[in-house]
């Protein structure tokens, strides 16, 4: 991929310093103000009970336990872990940690900006960062803030780089997770076929062979040591991954083709749609453009089988290397195309924003850490436990749902290990309801709503908590 060739002198930080320094800011008081922040969703894996067993056993195994097994490698909560052992078990470490990886983001993120499009860096910068997928992400405890890193540091090296550390970001892909290792596949076969040298294939692919091998170490010795790789039927994942017949196949293509526009997304392909059509001559020979589109194309290729072919594995997180491509290319075009580039840049960082508020009505399930409005949960959910405690109502007594089923030991990292329990609605008096629980189904919500009344409620921004207590 070729660097503009817009004036050098436009890469100075002088001429981005009014996006950049607010937006960095912004960053970092987002950081500041999470490090309170209970893990939530998926994090409450990767974050707590996994770096957990190695804490407690002072690393003295690789492998997880079969229970808390979910076929990746474990490297992300050994490195949560090894936080804990210098500063302490705690939810501020625990935010901490992801400090350099968030850091890092933000450095490829720019440099991305400033070899792309030197005259825009500061607008790519900032409309980057509010992908709500990405913004939704940043502040949680996320092996898919490492994985984007790896993903945006493998894009910079193959596209602007000495490539020196793309064997560093292919490793690092292979150690994150399976999806990381499917994502390595994309990036070598866009490095082989976007210039068109096929007959290079075999310079090309030295770069990623140390992290192919890694992977496949693991895999293999994975599957020797418990005879399964990605999932197992004992495993608490196993519905997710049942596989799905013809029918299923075409449900859960339009349920992707549904989350590629979700949050947003519908308005950026409708850039790159409406920009593309109205200057086709313009593209048919453009190797930039051809480029992204078959860096989409390719990522797609290898990550959607995995989802489409199984039942639930339908998180926006899984398609966040998409998003970034896809905000990367109408970035593109709005800069070759567009005669107002600054307004047009404004327009689309303006329709991500509203983007985050892309929050769907329950019973329809929301991808609550794939937008920042989540983090309306933390406080609400504070304020009814005070309230819960306030009462004396044992906690074995309320019913809940996913993400709040686990004690404050594993998801506030606290000693306390009392917890909720699973929701039964025919037996139990008490519930703990929040919007951003998926778990309860459309009767169950007919259910809260017609049998239980609220007896207090917190809420913040578009996320309310409620304790429910039945008639």
């Amino acid at each position: 991929m070729k660097v503009s060739t817009s004036s050098r002198n436009s890469l100075s930080f002088n001429n981005h310093w009014k996006v950049l320094v607010p937006t960095c800011l912004g960053v970092l008081i987002l950081l500041v103000l999470s490090f309170n922040h209970c893990l939530f969703w998926d994090t409450v894996q990767f974050g707590s009970t996994h770096p957990d067993n190695f804490f407690q056993n002072n690393f003295s195994s690789f492998w997880l336990p079969q229970k808390l097994d979910s076929g990746h490698p474990p490297f992300f909560g050994m490195y949560i872990a090894y936080w804990w052992t210098i500063f302490g078990k705690s939810l501020f470490t625990t935010h901490l940690a992801m400090w350099p990886i968030v850091f890092g983001l933000l450095w490829q993120i720019w440099r991305l900006g400033k070899n792309m499009f030197p005259s825009h860096a500061g607008f790519v910068f900032l409309l980057l960062l509010v992908e709500p997928v990405l913004l939704g992400q940043l502040t949680l405890v996320s092996p898919d803030l490492v994985l984007i890193f790896a993903f945006l540091l493998a894009f910079n090296e193959i596209s602007f780089g000495t490539k020196r550390n793309l064997i560093f970001a292919i490793i690092l892909l292979a150690m994150i997770s399976t999806r990381g290792m499917l994502l390595g596949v994309a990036l070598y076969l866009w490095f082989v076929i976007k210039d068109g040298d096929y007959k290079g294939w075999w310079k090309k692919i030295g770069y990623f062979i140390p992290g192919g091998i890694l992977g496949l170490i693991f895999l293999v010795a994975h599957y020797k040591a418990f005879g399964w790789i990605g999932y197992h039927e004992g495993s608490s994942w196993a519905p997710s991954f049942e596989r799905v017949g013809f029918l299923g196949l075409l449900r859960n293509t339009a349920l992707i083709g549904i989350h590629l526009l979700d949050f947003g997304h519908c308005f950026i392909f409708g850039i790159i749609g409406w920009t593309y059509f109205r200057s086709i001559p313009v593209f048919t020979k453009d190797h930039q453009f051809k480029s992204l589109v078959l860096l989409f194309v390719l990522i797609a290729l290898v990550l959607l089988p995995t989802l489409i072919l199984h039942k639930h594995l339908f998180g926006h997180r899984y398609l966040l290397p998409l998003f970034v491509v896809l905000d990367i290319t109408a970035v593109y075009l709005i800069v070759k195309c567009w005669q107002a580039k600054k307004q047009g840049l404004w327009f689309a960082i303006g329709l991500l924003i509203l983007g985050s508020f892309w929050i769907y009505p329950q019973p329809i399930s929301t991808s609550w850490d794939s937008t920042i409005m989540h983090w309306g949960y933390y406080q609400s959910r504070n304020d009814l436990i005070e309230y819960i405690n306030e009462q004396n109502i044992s906690y074995d007594q309320i019913g809940t749902a996913f993400p709040n089923i686990n004690s404050p030991a594993v998801i506030d990292l606290e000693g306390s290990k009392i917890s909720f329990v699973k929701k039964d609605l025919n037996n139990q008096q008490w519930i703990f309801y929040s919007n951003v629980m998926n778990d309860f189904s459309e009767n169950e919500l007919k259910l809260l709503s017609n049998e239980f009344r609220i007896t207090k409620e917190f809420k913040r921004g578009m996320v309310r908590c409620q304790l429910l207590k039945k008639r």
